[in-house]
């Protein structure tokens, strides 16, 4: 069971708890972010820690629910065996602390999050809110170059939908198992849409972010090229699901629905790499959801290889 929550929680963006925290009493969500400054951004205390040297700056954004310390540190004990396929995270090195010996990396948390402040009240936040908050983020954080930008998951759609608005100021952008614009629409087989139920999961979230409009985009959500030769890996590991992952549809699990949905989140990647004539697909063969923590190495690899080939991109333009 812990398997099928956890794919639901990845394709649904719905919270990082499992039981066993519930049980606990523990509120994953807020796990504090070690060394972080407080940065007033739009009306919002954001935590924000950033370390190593070097450009262009790496900003790491998390999943829905997730802390950043997810990018900094190894995840408490208790929740390894919820968010990881492999666990122990053992003598695995954290993406953050590994990324800054080739460039400046900061992470931070959203609002509600981790060691951010929280929402004044509990009204619906959108995906294009969370655009605004990074936006002006980065103007604090990196004026006057533009930024890599590596997010997981939902973090990974926001990422995109930045990098859509503000093309200037991203120099590279890794998706690593990121939410699609379409999502929502294209496993509708999969999981129905129940709204009463989802508004109240939106409203018990501390993050109270609504990705439902953001993931209903259309089949043309992701139009081929629309970057450029932008610096871009998207990072899958679609090629590893299971059936004992497979939620329930109709009977039970079956390798025709198993078939489906990997052909789905395959198509949904492969289109994410279409968005740069670039585009690079990377699968993580060894990872659950949390590519991060199951193969946190594979994130590092992708990011050193936009790094390279922004700054390669910077350099060329600047001859």
């Amino acid at each position: 069971m812990n398997r099928i929550r956890r794919c639901m929680l990845s394709v649904l963006t719905l919270v990082l708890s499992g039981a066993a925290l519930a049980q606990s009493g523990a509120d994953p969500s807020r796990l504090p972010l070690p060394g972080a400054v407080q940065l007033q951004v739009r009306g919002h205390a954001l935590a924000v820690r950033c370390v190593g040297a070097g450009s262009p700056t790496v900003v790491l954004l998390t999943g829905q629910g997730v802390p950043a310390v997810s990018w900094a540190a190894a995840p408490p004990a208790e929740l390894q065996p919820e968010v990881m396929l492999h666990p122990p995270f053992g003598a695995r090195q954290p993406v953050q602390p590994a990324v800054a010996g080739a460039a400046r990396v900061c992470v931070y948390d959203r609002p509600g999050l981790g060691s951010s402040g929280p929402l004044k009240d509990a009204s619906p936040r959108s995906i294009g809110d969370a655009v605004g908050d990074l936006h002006a983020l980065l103007a604090a954080l990196s004026p006057d170059a533009p930024v890599v930008l590596a997010g997981h998951s939902v973090g990974g759609l926001i990422a995109f939908e930045y990098t859509r608005a503000h093309p200037g100021r991203v120099a590279g952008l890794v998706l690593i198992d990121a939410t699609h614009p379409d999502e929502r629409s294209r496993l509708s087989w999969l999981f129905p849409a129940n709204e009463a139920a989802e508004d109240r999961t939106i409203a018990r979230h501390p993050e109270h972010l609504d990705a439902r409009p953001a993931t209903s985009q259309g089949v043309n959500a992701v139009p081929p090229g629309v970057f450029g030769d932008l610096p871009l890996v998207v990072l899958t590991r679609t090629q590893g699901l299971t059936a004992a992952e497979l939620p329930p549809v109709g009977p039970g699990p079956s390798p025709k629905s198993l078939g489906r949905w990997r052909r789905d989140l395959w198509t949904m990647a492969a289109e994410y790499a279409s968005a740069s004539s670039v585009g690079t697909l990377m699968t993580a063969g060894a990872s659950g959801h949390f590519i991060g923590f199951d193969q946190p190495d594979l994130v590092v690899t992708a990011i050193d290889q936009v790094l390279r080939d922004a700054r390669a991109r910077t350099n060329g333009a600047a001859r």
